[in-house]
């Protein structure tokens, strides 16, 4: 097979398969794309909320410590069962896009538990994105007490995913 024929091969392929011919494309518009996420979450949308993570690639940190997230909890099963016991509001202070395609992004959230409780986290994250405009790292800061507070609500809720 010639050159030419090969190249259109290859495109094609990666068009059905839906990857991108360049690899290394940055999503065009990560705060926008986090922006709608967001929303998704805050609307307990769960299959919107879904198709923003690259869900087995995705990791979180907290300051510095991989939280190990259960992955299968950012699929659309996983939403639907959160929103079941767990609100989340977001109050957004600052969401930038670096040069990097990275966003910069400042908020307040606040999680809501059945029995009324609702915990307040003040955090600063870097979120990163891959081609497909999927979020896959999720690099947080913020008050240790308050993020404990949160994990240990939730194992009650949810032990059997701890």
């Amino acid at each position: 097979m010639n050159l030419l024929k090969k190249s259109i091969t290859g495109v094609l392929l990666a068009a059905a398969m839906g990857s991108s011919v360049a690899a290394n494309a940055a999503c065009s518009n990560p705060v926008e794309k986090l922006s709608r996420i967001i929303n998704c979450i805050d609307v307990e949308n769960a299959f919107c909320a879904a198709s923003g993570y690259d869900t087995w690639r995705f990791r979180k940190f907290h300051n510095g410590v991989d939280t190990n997230t259960n992955n299968f909890l950012l699929t659309t099963i996983g939403w639907l069962t959160t929103f079941n016991f767990i609100g989340f509001e977001f109050d957004i202070e600052r969401m930038e896009e670096n040069e990097d395609g990275t966003v910069d992004f400042d908020y307040y959230e606040y999680v809501r538990f059945p029995d009324g409780e609702i915990i307040t986290q003040y955090e600063k994250a870097v979120v990163h994105f891959n081609n497909r405009c999927r979020m896959t790292l999720w690099d947080q800061t913020g008050d240790q007490a308050e993020q404990d507070a949160v994990d240990e609500k939730t194992k009650e809720l949810f032990p059997w995913f701890n």
